[in-house]
């Protein structure tokens, strides 16, 4: 590629830019290259009054052009990968929220003494999963586990905060694992998940509150009891209410 730069003709390697677009000059000629058809130009800029300064402060011409190219056929180079896609992220904001608030709702209705209650807000996170897949919905559990540790705290250990709350509520996304299976998928995915979440509050209960077992009842027992109070109606209502976003393939809208 030729530029004029004040009465003086400057060369730039056209091989790897993008696209062509004009930061100066109020008249462009381009010209197609006799040997190289539709794969290279020469562009003649008339109006260059800034081009000298900037290039004497080190700056490059194609910066300074605002030019980029690339021959015909070649992909675009990306410079970075983003974790999730903008569309993702706004479905996870979405869905934390929306289960943040039927959290909300449920402790406001039921809760036991150390903690737990009957949780509809599970609901929105086995969605996400079965819509998007186990990645996404074990990253948008663990973000809820510590949305609901805001709203009803009961950390009496940090390893005990770490499983009640992000690696519990992070289980939830295994229903993922299940979104191919059209017909039974989403009630195994919502079963599996629960249970998931359930035994890392059973084993939670053992290790950390088996002081508030009854004398003589072992602690495992204790917390299987404990937890499968609100787990288990908790795991039976998900389960009915994704069956039917299932039924009504309301879980796969919009993707």
């Amino acid at each position: 590629m030729v530029t004029r730069l004040r009465g003086r003709l400057n060369t730039v390697d056209p091989w790897n830019l993008n696209q062509v677009i004009l930061a100066e000059g109020r008249r462009v000629n381009k010209l197609k290259h006799p040997k190289r058809p539709n794969q290279m130009a020469c562009a003649r800029f008339v109006d260059t009054r800034n081009l000298a300064h900037d290039l004497r402060n080190g700056e490059s011409r194609a910066r300074i052009l605002g030019i980029v190219w690339k021959p015909k056929g070649a992909r675009p180079t990306q410079t970075g990968k983003k974790a999730f896609p903008t569309r993702v992220l706004a479905e996870i904001i979405t869905f934390v929220s929306l289960a943040g608030v039927l959290s909300l709702v449920s402790h406001s209705f039921f809760s036991l003494p150390q903690g737990g209650s009957i949780n509809i807000g599970m609901i929105p996170i086995f969605w996400l999963a079965l819509r998007r897949g186990p990645k996404i919905g074990i990253f948008a559990g663990a973000v809820f586990g510590v949305v609901d540790l805001a709203i009803e705290p009961f950390v009496v250990n940090p390893i005990q905060f770490i499983l009640d709350y992000p690696l519990a509520f992070s289980a939830l996304g295994l229903a993922g694992f299940f979104q191919r299976w059209r017909v039974f998928g989403p009630v195994v995915g919502v079963v599996v998940g629960g249970t998931g979440r359930f035994l890392s509050h059973f084993v939670s209960g053992i290790v950390y509150f088996a002081n508030y077992a009854p004398t003589g009842q072992s602690p495992a027992v204790y917390s299987l009891i404990y937890n499968g109070a609100y787990m288990f109606p908790s795991i039976i209502i998900c389960a009915i209410v994704i069956f039917s976003l299932q039924a009504s393939k309301s879980i796969d809208i919009y993707l």
